[in-house]
């Protein structure tokens, strides 16, 4: 309950993601599980990944009909920019959130 708890409060908390990712896997939750990844992916993917490759995996979602929350996606196209400003604008222009 207390990782429930925590994780409905803290998105930008990735161990309580982490932990609520595992344990909708475990219970074959796919769409709670998928919600999780991606709130990590947006958070630790747009500063561990090559720029490129994580823009290009985002707007290949996109285009597949995924939207991201708008706040997470503005912070990884703002790590993005100090890391590649051609990438940044790549994912800005995909109109990826909502």
């Amino acid at each position: 309950m207390t990782i429930q708890i925590s994780s409905q409060r803290g998105w930008r908390e990735p161990v309580a993601q982490v932990a609520v990712l595992r344990l909708a896997l475990d219970a074959d939750d796919k769409a709670e599980a998928a919600h999780r990844y991606a709130a990590l992916f947006l958070q630790r993917g747009a500063a561990v990944m090559p720029p490129a490759a994580f823009s290009a995996v985002t707007r290949a979602t996109v285009d597949r009909g995924a939207k991201f929350d708008c706040t997470l996606l503005e912070q990884a196209v703002k790590t993005l920019e100090r890391r590649d400003a051609a990438a940044a604008q790549s994912l800005a222009a995909a109109k990826a959130c909502g």
